[in-house]
């Protein structure tokens, strides 16, 4: 069985002090780590999303970015099955690993996803 690969979209705010969420590059990186320790066998990847899906600042006036994090769903019934439950599942693992970066997770839109064969 194949696992079908989705895209997320991933919009946290950075920290506006030098720290693991400071730049984009570094938040990239600890979603990374995030990812790879609660998500391994769903090959996890995340990276900054196109300019055309970014977010104006944050209420609290910090940098909001969105990042574009791919999982490969579940081939049978379970958890990680369903895009839906991906989705839920991705964000309680972030919203409980990066609560003060606020992060908030969105099925990605059909031009985000990636092409089957690719």
């Amino acid at each position: 069985m194949t696992r079908q690969r989705r895209a997320f979209l991933v919009y946290v705010d950075l920290d506006p002090l030098p720290g693991i969420m400071h730049t984009q590059e570094s938040a990239q990186n600890h979603i990374n780590n995030v990812l790879h320790e609660f998500f391994r066998p769903y090959k996890p990847m995340a990276s900054l999303a196109p300019f055309t899906v970014q977010l104006p600042d944050s209420v609290e006036a910090r940098v909001r970015r969105a990042y574009v994090v791919y999982l490969d769903l579940d081939p049978v019934p379970g958890v990680m099955h369903v895009e839906d439950n991906a989705a839920f599942m991705l964000a309680r693992v972030l919203q409980s690993t990066l609560t003060t970066y606020e992060p908030t997770v969105h099925i990605a839109a059909e031009e985000l996803q990636p092409k089957e064969g690719i």
